[in-house]
């Protein structure tokens, strides 16, 4: 069986299925220029870790480049963030054992238990977003 062809826009053979698409240079040039325009620049990313682990050089290295030591600034910004996820696993731990007291307590057939904690357990699980 031999693949179906027809005759592209530029007068060439090219096959219907998923072959190559052969462009004339003018265009395949004009569209590598386009690439390089739309593609955003290339940033670095620097691992949280490591300057944790050595403030200091981050900065020397930073200051080599002629900009400010950042590290204390980031290292706070970590700190917190850190700390409020800390807060947001807590508060729903406390949840998840809440929600487990109040299914037990209603299997013992406790009602009131089981009210006490179901309305304590709603209120210490984190709200999900949607």
């Amino acid at each position: 069986h031999t693949p179906r062809t027809r005759r592209g826009i530029f007068g060439d053979r090219r096959s219907r299925g998923d072959g190559p698409c052969v462009l004339p240079v003018h265009l395949r040039a004009a569209m590598l220029h386009m690439t390089s325009i739309i593609q955003p620049p290339v940033t670095a990313m620097h691992d949280i870790r490591t300057i944790r682990d050595n403030p200091a050089a981050f900065d020397a290295a930073l200051s080599r480049r002629g900009l400010p030591g950042l590290s204390s600034e980031i290292l706070a910004l970590d700190a917190a963030r850190r700390g409020k996820i800390l807060a947001a696993e807590t508060a729903q731990a406390e949840g998840n054992r809440a929600a487990r007291e109040a299914g037990s307590a209603r299997a013992s057939g406790d009602e009131a238990g089981f009210e006490a904690l179901r309305k304590l357990s709603s209120e210490r699980r984190p709200r999900s977003r949607r």
